[in-house]
């Protein structure tokens, strides 16, 4: 069974081409998504059946070998009254009609009811599953398409069955072109797409598959009044297609137009924690200071030599069991009610970064309520004043 890739995805199942449907995939691999229909999709009703069918008896008439096909080997209804040597002939008596569109739905339409089990079903299904619709949005889609009349014709019984395979109401928004250049299986022509930022979760997991194309984060460097930050986790999940060849690559950037501020690569199934901004109960944006860890469970761990290892959990809160420092374990535990994203070791003092943006200090240095994303540009922004007195 050949291997059906749609959205960088794996499909083997019903619930997974549903989910992953791309009908220019789809067109571009029409075998592999014809086998995948049959063994996934074809039994669970009628009318998966039927458009499983009619997906198949095209790419056979396509490949010219439906008139080889036995059909008392098929799966068809008792009293189906398919015709083969009808439907094979379909492109050239198509091409002959005044409108071509209403007469590539009616032929549609006629090839489902020669399918179905009770011939009566087909117009509930163009009522109320939106075929209607669907076949005439295609309908008019192939005919602007550079292709010649018996492409069009199967394109359209392409196109409208692999939608309803897929469950797929309304037709996505696909160019002529475009449409014509998967059909006739040609590599996708480069073009310049719309940069996008990856979303972020709202939860505290980002699994972020490996891939050629850099994600881009969004990000702040001052955080906005009324934002909060959270830890955010990033996992570096295998290809979709299994590849070895390609990294996790992270782009920060403030804008997409321009270039990134910061870039970070992470190996297969590197863990690592990054801030999150948030503002109206939403993630807005990233702070691009990673700190790559061995598990989920911790977002940073601070190693003393004499005092011995800090560690900053997940759920803000520090775990201080394996540390002797007796200054440090006081500020910690005197600050117990704020929760923390940050900590750094500055020389033998100690800084925290809570959820509010506030840092503070084992020495009880003053930061006259300042309010930053991250305590790396926090103290590089001291350094620099230190430089310039």
């Amino acid at each position: 069974m050949q291997a059906l890739i749609m959205n960088d995805k794996l499909v083997q199942s019903a619930a997974q081409l549903r989910r992953y449907f791309d009908p220019l995939a789809m067109l571009r691999t029409p075998h592999a998504f014809a086998q995948t229909a049959y063994w996934t999709v074809r039994p669970l009703s009628d009318r998966d059946r039927c458009a499983s069918f009619l997906f198949i008896f095209t790419l056979l008439r396509m490949d010219e070998q439906l008139p080889s096909l036995d059909l008392s080997r098929c799966p068809l209804p008792e009293n189906h009254t398919f015709d083969l040597t009808a439907f094979s002939q379909l492109p050239e008596n198509i091409a002959k009609q005044i409108d071509p569109a209403n007469a590539l739905c009616d032929a549609y339409q006629a090839q489902c009811e020669a399918l179905l089990h009770e011939k009566k079903d087909i117009g509930l299904w163009c009522l109320y599953d939106g075929l209607n619709d669907l076949m005439t949005d295609a309908a008019e889609l192939v005919l602007r398409a550079p292709l010649d009349q018996n492409e069009k014709t199967d394109a359209f019984f392409l196109l409208v069955s692999g939608c309803c395979i897929a469950h797929c109401e309304a037709l996505p928004r696909i160019s002529p072109d475009a449409l014509a250049a998967a059909f006739r299986r040609l590599p996708p022509t480069p073009r310049e797409e719309e940069a996008a930022f990856t979303p972020l979760p709202d939860a505290q997991l980002l699994s972020l598959p490996q891939r050629e194309a850099p994600y881009l984060l969004p990000t702040v460097q001052n955080l906005p009044q009324g934002a909060s930050l959270r830890p955010l986790c990033v996992v570096s999940a295998p290809h979709a297609r299994g590849s070895g060849q390609f990294e996790t690559v992270l782009h920060f950037t403030e804008t997409l137009a321009g270039p990134p501020l910061s870039t970070q690569a992470l190996p297969l199934h590197a863990r690592a924690w990054l801030t999150a901004v948030w503002e109206n109960d939403a993630p807005v944006a990233v702070v691009p200071a990673l700190r790559v860890t061995p598990g989920c469970a911790f977002v940073d761990e601070l190693t003393h030599p004499v005092h011995g290892t800090l560690r900053l959990l997940s759920d803000g809160t520090a775990d201080i069991s394996q540390y002797t420092n007796a200054a440090h374990r006081l500020f910690l535990q005197e600050i117990r009610d704020e929760k923390l994203v940050e900590m750094t070791l500055n020389g033998g003092e100690l800084l925290v970064l809570t959820d509010r943006g506030l840092p503070l200090s084992s020495t009880g240095r003053d930061f006259d309520a300042l309010r930053v994303t991250s305590l790396t540009q926090l103290i590089a922004a001291k350094e620099a004043d230190h430089a310039r007195t």
